[in-house]
């Protein structure tokens, strides 16, 4: 078996780890993969505006706005009233200082002021006479009979007229002569014309009376409270 000197191992073990490095530093490196850019971050949500400020509308000029319940509205307790008339235009009305306002039409059926002053008309109704509750509480019926305005004041002219044409027929036959009587234009009037004007007069005037008054009279409007 050769030996080989120990010099000789040496430097050969040398060379071969100068030969090793030489090779490790000059191979290329692995190739590199493909570069993937980074997700960049979603950006902060932004808050939702604020919501535009609600005011409420002004008044009207010239004063507040109006009630929207209306003149005649009650919201406290009471009675509730029923109202039935021969008329359906018929309203119950309540007195307010130096008017009467409306409170409701045919049939009602709403709570209103125990301690008011009532009554129905409305329109071409005759008002009837004012009136009180009979009870501050439950259940009212009103049982109204209405009369007309027109009706009343033509019944009460033709009264009247008839009144006027009574007078006149009176009149007439309480100057009616036996002599023959002569105006300034000339007629000539006796007493039996005199007499049949002024009958004449009075049976129209009785007449008109009888039918104009009753009409005035029977043109009220009452209430009748239950």
């Amino acid at each position: 078996m050769t030996k080989i000197p120990l010099g000789l191992s040496l430097s050969l073990a040398a060379a071969i780890q100068l030969i090793s490095a030489t090779a490790g530093a000059q191979s290329p490196p692995p190739p590199a993969g493909p570069q993937v850019a980074p997700t960049p971050p979603a950006p902060a949500p932004y808050p939702p505006p604020p919501a535009p400020a609600q005011y409420p509308p002004p008044p009207a000029y010239g004063g507040p706005p109006p009630n929207p319940a209306g003149p005649g509205a009650f919201s406290g307790p009471g009675p509730v009233v029923s109202l039935f008339a021969d008329n359906p235009r018929a309203r119950l009305q309540q007195q307010n200082q130096l008017r009467w306002d409306d409170v409701c039409m045919t049939p009602c059926g709403r709570p209103v002021d125990p301690n008011g002053i009532y009554r129905v008309g409305g329109g071409t109704i005759n008002p009837s006479p004012s009136f009180h509750l009979s009870r501050p509480e439950g259940q009212l019926v009103l049982q109204a009979r209405t009369g007309s305005k027109i009706k009343r004041w033509v019944g009460f002219g033709l009264g009247m007229g008839g009144l006027g044409a009574a007078a006149v027929g009176g009149l007439l036959l309480a100057v009616a002569k036996d002599t023959t009587n002569t105006d300034i234009t000339g007629a000539t009037y006796t007493k039996n014309t005199v007499r049949t004007e002024g009958i004449i007069y009075l049976i129209t005037g009785g007449i008109l009376m009888l039918i104009g008054f009753p009409m005035f009279a029977m043109n009220n409007t009452s209430v009748e409270v239950r």
